[in-house]
């Protein structure tokens, strides 16, 4: 069983890199700008609670509360929160409100990103690494990657020995590309 021992080096492991990385889901909240009857929210998918209806709008998934707000996932792209606001907004416009309605906001909450940093990382090393530089897990028997939670609570990821990492928490795109960047600092720090 393979425990995370560093693999014999190789040129590739000497340049390390992480250029691209992928927006896999984004979660946003928001106010549709005018409050919702639950009970006249009708066609599609929906589900019902005591005090909000989940919906189906595409394949995001929405929650609707009766203040008009709303919690959105599913989302594969933060340029889709806008788009998705008003077309939640037209489809609950029969709802409840008056004709002049504010334009409905919402913000990212969060977003998950993966990427690859080029070449397989020794997790002992890494942990070892970030000891004194943030918090780093890493539990072989438990746990496959190393598990990283930013100081400053900017984002948390998980590395993987074969440099594949998931990274959680970001709200845009120059957040995840700062954060993208910091792991591929660390992952060189620990001697990949």
């Amino acid at each position: 069983m393979f425990l995370g021992r560093a693999p014999k080096p190789r040129e590739a492991q000497l340049c390390v890199m992480a250029t691209a990385f992928r927006v896999t889901t984004v979660t946003a909240a928001g106010n549709v700008g005018f409050p919702v009857h639950l009970d006249q929210i009708k066609g599609g998918a929906t589900t019902r609670f005591a005090n909000q209806r989940t919906i189906l709008l595409g394949r995001v998934n929405v929650k609707v509360f009766a203040n008009g707000n709303v919690q959105l996932a599913g989302l594969k792209d933060p340029d889709e929160v806008d788009g998705a606001m008003r077309a939640l907004a037209a489809r609950l416009s029969a709802t409840g409100g008056d004709a002049a309605r504010p334009e409905p906001v919402a913000r990212i909450t969060m977003m998950n990103v993966v990427f690859s940093l080029g070449a397989p990382v020794c997790l002992h090393a890494l942990h070892r690494a970030l000891q004194h530089v943030t918090t780093c897990a890493f539990e072989p028997l438990l746990h496959p990657a190393a598990r990283i939670t930013h100081q400053a609570g900017a984002f948390k990821a998980f590395v993987f020995r074969s440099g594949h990492v998931m990274l959680f928490g970001c709200k845009t795109r120059s957040e995840a590309r700062a954060a993208v960047d910091t792991i591929t600092d660390w992952a060189r720090l620990s001697g990949v």
